[in-house]
């Protein structure tokens, strides 16, 4: 602005002094005028123009800096969502849950059974209970974590009627395990085993089944063990 107001203050002078020339062509001092003004308002347009691109270029100046920073930052929450990731991945990864149990029972025989509807049984005698998973009180397996497990049953039957249990996740029949009344040699064996994908807090338990009988000894020959195969 200051530029151009010294191009008019200089052309109003020189216009003035043509004024007071004897030799003026007053028309013609107009014209160069208007010529200068025209040309003073283009340079004037141009000036802003160049102002405006000068504020657009540091603009986008500071815009792809500010882009470059939230890219920068965004990378860091990422890899640190990831470390994150992978620490918890790696701690589910220590986790070890095995246990295995039998039926209770001293050397003298002992009958369990027969009821009238499916009957929930616990399996007191531990061999063993990683990670505690197995409650020995309510014999239910609850999962600590997500991941698949394996579970499996034996039946060991020596009686004239039938015998047979089943598994059941959060109440829901799974996989059973029966036997008819023996012959022969009076002793039967059945198993059957299953791997599930657990979610943490879900349960696993053992019913007998209505109407029939499991017979244990001190030989332990009925069992329910499992183990957690890996996390999810």
């Amino acid at each position: 602005m200051l530029i151009t107001t010294v191009i008019m203050l200089s052309i109003w002078a020189t216009a003035a002094d043509d004024l007071l020339s004897p030799n003026i062509n007053i028309t013609e001092q107009l014209g160069k005028i208007q010529i200068m003004e025209t040309r003073m308002e283009s340079m004037e347009k141009e000036i802003e123009r160049l102002k405006a691109e000068k504020a657009e270029c540091r603009c986008q100046k500071d815009t792809g800096v500010y882009k470059h920073d939230i890219m920068t930052s965004q990378g860091r929450v990422n890899a640190a969502e990831d470390n994150v990731e992978e620490l918890n991945s790696t701690e589910k990864e220590r986790v070890k849950i095995a246990f295995s149990a039998s039926l209770l029972s001293s050397h003298n025989i002992r009958y369990i059974g027969p009821y009238a509807e499916d009957t929930m049984i616990v399996y007191g005698k531990i061999f063993t209970n990683i990670g505690n998973a197995y409650n020995t009180t309510t014999g239910i397996f609850t999962a600590p974590v997500k991941g698949v497990y394996f579970f499996n049953l034996v039946l060991f039957t020596h009686d004239a009627l039938s015998a047979g249990v089943k598994l059941l996740k959060n109440d829901d029949h799974v996989v059973g395990v029966t036997d008819n009344p023996p012959t022969g040699d009076k002793e039967d064996t059945a198993s059957n085993s299953v791997s599930l994908l657990l979610e943490e807090g879900d349960q696993i338990s053992v019913k007998l089944m209505e109407h029939r009988r499991i017979y244990t000894d001190g030989f332990k020959r009925n069992t329910f063990s499992g183990h957690l195969l890996f996390t999810m």
